[in-house]
């Protein structure tokens, strides 16, 4: 609630992969590309980490660059910056307390190919799935890595075909 009242960081991104678990699939990628890109320069970066312990060697790597942070998961300044990035790149979901703000930018990365049952595929799929159907809805982009992916796990087992009405 804290972070709501605070104005929304622009150019400030939150990039968040597995829960905390490192930079690592797409949201690595973007994030290294954007830092690299000269036009971009402005932008500020923030890492979740599901603790700041671990990752020593990433955060290293980036230690002199006033660019880029790093947040443990679920603290406090993790919070704040989910409430106040105007970026949020994501290759899973957010906790259920996530609620984005107008302004705000997500990007939904998600991992993989889905080689499983998901979403309203499984025994209890509405109540098991509920948080990353809330994830899918309230991003403004959905990545897909190819039309199975979009057929199979966007539009069957999520039931998000129509969804969108956009252009």
């Amino acid at each position: 609630a804290f972070a709501r009242r605070v104005r929304l960081r622009q150019g400030t991104v939150l990039y968040e992969s597995f829960a905390g678990n490192g930079a690592l699939c797409n949201p690595e990628a973007i994030f290294r590309e954007v830092l690299r890109s000269p036009d971009l320069a402005e932008f500020r970066h923030i890492w979740v980490l599901d603790s700041l312990r671990r990752h020593l060697e990433l955060q290293a790597e980036f230690a002199g660059d006033p660019r880029v942070r790093f947040v443990r998961r679920r603290s406090f300044a993790y919070f704040r910056a989910l409430g106040t990035s105007q970026y949020l790149v994501n290759n899973a979901t957010f906790p259920a307390e996530f609620s984005k703000r107008s302004g705000q930018v997500y990007l939904n990365t998600w991992h993989g190919t889905p080689l499983k049952r998901m979403g309203y595929d499984l025994p209890d799929g509405a109540l098991d799935s509920a948080n990353t159907l809330r994830n899918f809805l309230a991003a403004d982009f959905l990545l897909s890595q190819n039309t199975f992916t979009t057929e199979q796990m966007y539009e069957k087992a999520y039931k998000l075909r129509g969804a969108y009405r956009g252009v």
